[in-house]
């Protein structure tokens, strides 16, 4: 589903606020290697906002530590 969220935002930049929130979602997922997935993609999300933050905040509650440590160097 994020490999699809990527496609969707290259050919689509406009779908970025919809991305993020799919993405941030998916920072609940329990497997850490698709928290990182996620994660990367948020990353490729720009411009950092103050919502995205707290879009990305909101759902840190059950990520692993890494990516609650990527999250606040973000």
């Amino acid at each position: 589903v994020l490999g699809m969220l990527a496609r969707a935002l290259a050919l689509d930049p406009s779908c970025a606020p919809r991305v993020l929130d799919l993405a941030a979602a998916a920072l609940e997922h329990p497997t850490p290697e698709i928290q990182n997935a996620a994660f990367d993609l948020i990353e490729r999300i720009a411009p950092v906002t103050m919502e995205a933050r707290q879009q990305v905040t909101a759902r840190l509650e059950l990520a692993s530590p890494s990516v609650k440590q990527r999250a606040n160097l973000w």
